[in-house]
């Protein structure tokens, strides 16, 4: 304990994992729309991946972490939970998403919050946007973290294929639905 490492993996934890609240509202937003899969960009420690996977055991969770050390943490937080739909996958985001989307099933959901560059977001979602459908749904998270991710989320909701997009002021939200006159709502959460 001298070398100061629990104090770095704490303060690790306390600034990149995600907070009760939003760990909720993806639970509830999983355990609602069911997925059969769920693309996590940015595991972290594994907590808003352990949200997820308890929230509906039926689905195959493949989450991407470009840090071996952090993966290493995720894959020893989500063991000991007991979760055996998740596979924790570790590199970058732009080599590993391409091969999981072809192992994807429908219904998909996508939760992105790993790389916090707007331009980055954006290709990120237009990989995704082949293999999805209109039941897939996308949840970005951080869209306010800098002017280059606001700015990205902006661009995101203005295009043809977003029917419905739910700003939350930190998380976003994006519905493919078709045949359904475009919104954007803005909720205070």
């Amino acid at each position: 304990m001298g070398d100061g490492r629990p104090r770095r993996v704490s303060q690790f934890v306390r600034h990149s994992s995600i907070s009760h609240k939003y760990g909720r509202l993806l639970s509830r937003i999983v355990h609602s729309i069911k997925p059969s899969t769920i693309i996590e960009l940015g595991t972290g420690a594994g907590f808003s991946t352990m949200y997820m996977g308890m929230a509906y055991d039926h689905c195959k969770i493949f989450s991407i972490e470009g840090c071996p050390t952090i993966s290493e943490l995720a894959n020893l937080n989500i063991k000991r939970l007991g979760l055996k739909n998740t596979e924790i996958h570790t590199g970058p985001f732009k080599e590993i998403l391409p091969f999981l989307l072809k192992k994807i099933q429908h219904p998909l959901l996508v939760f992105i919050d790993g790389d916090h560059s707007g331009e980055h977001l954006i290709q990120y979602y237009e990989t995704i946007l082949p293999f999805a459908d209109e039941n897939t749904l996308i949840v970005l998270d951080d869209i306010r973290w800098s002017e280059c991710m606001e700015k990205a989320w902006k661009a995101i909701i203005k295009r043809e294929e977003i029917s419905i997009s739910i700003d939350l002021f930190r998380m976003g939200i994006l519905f493919l639905k078709k045949n359904i006159k475009k919104h954007h709502l803005l909720v205070k959460f």
